[in-house]
């Protein structure tokens, strides 16, 4: 998809709204991938699955408000700032709640093509500058091994596991051992706005967690995405976990 795809999610319950805006998308913008929801408890599961760049969303939903379905977004990390427009028949009645919330903008029903092809190329120059922005300002750690300088980004770290007098640290492409780390000296050099302990064994990076079991009643079990091995939460740990954790979804 390349680095600079831009990943918009429309959430409109009619069909025939939806295809329009997704026609009207894909004939007039290039680098743009659509994901279509019908109703908020879809798009939710979206949001979980795939990192989102910019919300175009409808007010009326048959399951859920666009307001209140924005306000959950809102409450996951990383869509904090993320970029939100609505589509609704009555906006400037609702100017207030969109001031809550950090709306974009609104885009009022009936509308216009140009409209929609506006905002959208508008927003998407403002995410590939964000994105560009995000790379140079990335936090990374370092680690001096025995022949070289390891530095691994942050954001790609999924979890981090104690073996022994070592550290595997997980992210997203492979694994590293870090010789001579015990989890005290691994948790000084993360920052807490990411990690947290959750085992005597395991530090996780909460922004990068798919779902959490709590089956089994001793240690619930940590999943990320496109990635087999979990971690785990053990009961020392639980109360802070859910406390830092409470938008993750959970099976049980």
């Amino acid at each position: 998809m390349g680095d600079h795809m831009i990943r918009v999610l429309l959430v409109e319950d009619n069909d025939y709204e939806r295809q329009r805006l997704v026609q009207i998308i894909n004939a007039n913008t290039e680098g743009i991938k659509v994901y279509e929801a019908e109703k908020g408890s879809t798009a939710i599961n979206i949001i979980k699955n795939h990192d989102i760049d910019l919300f175009l969303m409808d007010i009326e939903l048959p399951d859920i408000s666009g307001i209140k379905l924005a306000e959950k977004i809102r409450k996951v990390p990383k869509y904090e700032f993320a970029h939100m427009v609505f589509i609704t028949t009555h906006g400037y009645l609702l100017l207030d709640a969109f001031k809550k919330i950090h709306c974009y903008d609104f885009i009022v029903k009936p509308y216009e093509n140009k409209e929609i092809v506006d905002v959208i190329n508008k927003l998407t120059r403002a995410v590939i500058r964000q994105k560009k922005e995000h790379v140079q300002k990335r936090e990374e750690i370092r680690f001096k091994l025995k022949s070289c300088i390891l530095r691994i980004y942050v954001d790609e770290i999924l979890f981090i596991e104690s073996q022994g007098r070592n550290c595997i640290i997980h992210t997203k492409k492979k694994e590293y051992e870090i010789s001579n780390y015990n989890m005290s000296k691994m948790l000084s050099i993360l920052p807490q706005n990411y990690f947290m302990q959750t085992h005597k064994s395991y530090i996780v990076n909460i922004n990068n967690i798919r779902e959490v079991d709590k089956k089994e009643r001793n240690s619930w079990t940590v999943f990320f995405d496109d990635y087999d091995i979990p971690a785990f939460v053990g009961n020392t740990y639980k109360n802070h976990f859910i406390e830092r954790t409470n938008d993750v979804r959970v099976v049980e």
